[in-house]
């Protein structure tokens, strides 16, 4: 009687290489699946064009103000470009004060927040400033001109006007210096480094060292 022998050690090693190779493969399609995902789920910036200038001592007189010349910061739509919902906008500043030599302020206005109109309040990042200076969207207050609550769009400017609501933008102290508020010596020629960022991207849409006038 013959009795046969088959000799199957190779058999298991290859199994096993198949079956890695197999493993590998559907890793590799789940991860390329799941980045897909991501990458269709992150929305692209607007594509926008933004000014933004920088008043030490705006001029108010033609409004009857003669007496006073605080600062105002103003954020322009200019021509052209998409329209974008402030509710998906973050404005960061910096600001170094000049004689410390490198003590920087970083301040936020962060869009999703509600906003309210008292500087002292739960949600610093957003008291409704810069508001839309747009008589026919309502006066600066109301509903709907608060940062956060309308969409910004090709020509418009956005602002914070005086010593509270530029306060409320760069997050330091601009009372007037008969008022004790000149410990930040924010003037004329002060430089502030603005960037504003479109949450949903990630991305910047603006970003740029701003010298006061």
């Amino acid at each position: 009687m013959r009795i046969k022998i088959e000799n199957n050690e190779a058999v298991s090693p290859v199994v096993g290489v198949m079956l890695m190779l197999v493993v590998t493969i559907i890793i590799a399609a789940v991860v390329s699946s799941f980045a897909g995902g991501l990458a269709s789920e992150q929305k692209k910036a607007p594509t926008i064009t933004v000014d933004v200038r920088l008043y030490a001592n705006y001029d108010w007189s033609d409004q009857g103000n003669m007496n006073k010349n605080p600062p105002e910061i103003w954020f322009e739509h200019i021509g052209g470009g998409e329209s974008v919902p402030t509710s998906e906008l973050m404005i960061i500043t910096y600001y170094v004060v000049p004689s410390t030599g490198g003590e920087v302020f970083k301040h936020t206005v962060d869009g999703s927040l509600d906003p309210t109109n008292d500087v002292n309040n739960d949600n610093p990042g957003n008291i409704g400033n810069p508001w839309l200076n747009d008589m026919s969207k309502g006066s600066m207050g109301t509903w709907g001109t608060k940062f956060g609550q309308f969409v910004w769009s090709s020509g418009d400017v956005m602002e914070a006007r005086g010593y509270t609501q530029m306060e409320s933008v760069l997050g330091i102290d601009l009372d007037p210096p008969d008022e004790g508020g000149d410990q930040y010596e924010f003037g004329k020629g002060s430089v502030v480094e603005v960037k504003i960022l479109h949450k949903p991207s990630g991305q910047y849409i603006y970003q740029n060292k701003v010298i006061a006038i």
